[in-house]
């Protein structure tokens, strides 16, 4: 080239193999899934988490509920404990013992109905991770079009 002539900055590289900088379609395809992959991996990873979580709570609940059964149970016990004592007697020991079983009975019917209360207002659907999986494959389905 003589000088004082205009030059393309670009014709030197036409008709030339890629350089280390320039990346091929196949390569960004290759990485885009790559990245998609791990990217939904992680999602659903999320998912399960959440879902381990939500079932631990939902157990618990249930031992909660469990435990109420057993104290309502035991007031039962005391209060079949006053029949027989206030029947077999006729005294007033009957008395104290359906005062108790009764006291009882009503600490483990509350019990009872706070932890049934809380179960039913439990929402077991992860929705957010849901929602989440679903709008990154939507983002992906659209990237790809």
């Amino acid at each position: 080239m003589n000088p004082g002539e205009w030059s393309d900055p670009y014709s030197e590289t036409r008709g030339m193999a890629p350089t280390n900088t320039e990346r091929s379609a196949v390569s960004i395809v290759s990485d885009l899934w790559e990245h998609t992959e791990k990217l939904l991996a992680e999602e659903l990873e999320l998912l399960r988490a959440d879902v381990d979580r939500r079932t631990v709570q939902a157990r618990n609940d249930l031992i909660e509920l469990a435990m109420a059964g057993a104290v309502a149970y035991a007031g039962a016990l005391a209060l079949v404990a006053a029949v027989v004592l206030g029947l077999g007697r006729r005294m007033d020991l009957w008395a104290a013992a359906l005062i108790v079983g009764g006291l009882v009975l009503a600490a483990g019917y509350a019990m009872f109905k706070h932890s049934t209360h809380k179960l039913a207002q439990r929402d077991v659907v992860p929705r957010t991770s849901i929602e989440n999986v679903e709008t990154t494959t939507h983002r992906i389905k659209e990237a790809l079009r």
